[in-house]
């Protein structure tokens, strides 16, 4: 927060007074001097301040880029508040820092780029079969902090699983909570080839830490009893021990996933996955036309 600094030279005076009268012939400018109960002394010290607070509130209202913010301090809003009757400034964050937020706070990997723009008001509402859905990433999102379950959407290949769960997490993004969205048969593969080298426990560790974690596709490749056992297992046990969200989308339901991941003889194994999906996420279907 800025503190005003009331003080000025004499030989000053005269070049502020002419800059403030001529400053007071914009009513958005008077207004605001009245609203904050301002004195003219105080409001011609900080004319530029109080200018910039106008037009900074103006830009935030209109969608832009934050490399195309206009602001005075770029991608923050200036605004004027009085406390113990002296006047500050604080710097609010504009609307063109979500922008921001979701590309630092939200990473890809092997899934579309576009994810990126995903925005929840985008979401088709006029489904009812996605009323189910829709009531669960918004219970989610306004109860993020009470530690709750979170979501295995499956259904239909098209059907927009990734995009809504994605949606939700650029959401949370703004609020600078952290998320990796993965691509399941990537994941696998990434973390074989990379068994032997030192990003192997890089990359388990951001799985396992990372605060948000979407598992994409979750059933769609051919899981050997490796990459369960030791990818798959570990990754969620941890999750599971410290509390930490995990969504998954897939084609298969809860049942059906069971069934493809019980691999030869060795059926217990599957079941503990599963145990620790179910203990992770509730389960939400999503049998809906395709949006592709």
């Amino acid at each position: 927060m800025k503190k005003i600094n009331l003080k000025v030279s004499d030989e000053n005076i005269y070049k502020l007074e002419k800059n403030y009268k001529e400053a007071l012939k914009d009513s958005k400018l008077k207004d605001l001097i009245k609203y904050l109960k301002i004195d003219d002394l105080t409001a011609m010290l900080n004319i530029e301040d109080l200018k910039a607070a106008i037009s900074d509130k103006e830009n935030s209202l209109t969608y832009h880029e934050y490399d195309e913010c206009k602001n005075i301090n770029q991608g923050y809003v200036t605004r004027p508040i009085i406390e113990n009757s002296k006047l500050y400034f604080v710097y609010d964050e504009c609307s063109c820092m979500k922008d921001i937020h979701v590309k630092n706070n939200v990473e890809l990997f092997s899934v579309s780029k576009n994810l990126k723009d995903a925005n929840m008001k985008s979401i088709y509402t006029d489904d009812k079969k996605r009323k189910k859905i829709i009531q669960a990433i918004k219970e989610f999102y306004d109860n993020y902090e009470t530690k709750q379950k979170a979501i295995y959407l499956y259904g239909t290949f098209g059907s927009g699983k990734t995009y809504i769960l994605s949606a939700l997490l650029n959401k949370l993004a703004e609020k600078n909570i952290k998320s990796i969205i993965i691509h399941v048969p990537e994941l696998m593969r990434s973390i074989k080839e990379s068994f032997n080298d030192s990003s192997y426990k890089d990359k388990m560790e951001a799985l396992m830490n990372v605060e948000i974690l979407l598992l994409d596709d979750i059933g769609a490749e051919y899981l050997t009893e490796w990459a369960r056992d030791e990818i798959l297992e570990p990754i969620l046990n941890y999750r599971m021990e410290n509390n930490l969200a995990t969504f998954f989308t897939s084609n298969y339901s809860i049942d059906e996933l069971e069934k493809h991941f019980s691999l030869g003889s060795n059926s217990l194994r599957a079941r503990r996955i599963l145990d620790r999906i179910k203990t992770l996420a509730k389960e939400v279907d999503l049998i809906s036309e395709s949006r592709r």
